[in-house]
């Protein structure tokens, strides 16, 4: 009969689990740097809105991007966050483009006592981005407008929702290749 040390084939299997369940990593995308800027001041955040790119091609496809930085102490709640006004982009209706969903970053999931719940919010700077494609037929300077609607809270208190008014100015020129 032969004795197999079953003690090593166990450490050896709970190592290579270990290495297989590790987390992939991603190699690091660098960040869209906006052009076009503006800062806009809410009550409770401060909003810097610019564009992926000034001008585009008639089909040619362009992203909004909205660097939100709440004040000290404050939180906005994240989209799938029932029971509060989670924080949205919303554009007004334009037949020179065609809007794609909001791209939202992951949210904070942060627990309160108080509620004994556990709330999606986002307690410091994040990036919403949304792509616009335009039209075949847009030319010229293209204005988007929108508002950004969200409902501040510090860890006591929730505010009276506010809606902050977006503007960018896309120019639409040339012919698509």
């Amino acid at each position: 009969m032969r004795f197999i040390p079953l003690g090593i084939a166990v450490v050896t299997l709970a190592s290579s689990a270990a290495i297989a369940h590790q987390p992939q990593t991603r190699p690091a995308t660098k960040p869209i740097r906006p052009v076009a800027v503006t800062n806009v001041e809410g009550t409770y955040v401060t909003v810097s809105a610019g564009l992926s790119a000034a001008s585009v091609t008639p089909g040619g496809r362009m992203t909004l991007i909205l660097d939100i930085t709440p004040h000290t102490a404050i939180h906005l709640y994240a989209p799938g966050q029932e029971g509060y006004l989670p924080v949205a982009l919303t554009l007004e209706k334009s037949t020179s483009y065609q809007a794609a969903p909001v791209v939202y970053p992951p949210s904070d999931p942060v627990f309160f006592p108080e509620l004994a719940q556990t709330l999606k919010l986002f307690d410091g700077p994040f990036r919403l981005t949304r792509a616009l494609t335009m039209r075949m037929d847009a030319r010229g300077a293209i204005r988007v407008a929108g508002t950004l609607d969200y409902q501040a809270c510090d860890d006591h208190v929730c505010y009276k929702p506010e809606k902050v008014a977006l503007r960018w100015t896309v120019t639409v020129s040339g012919s698509r290749p």
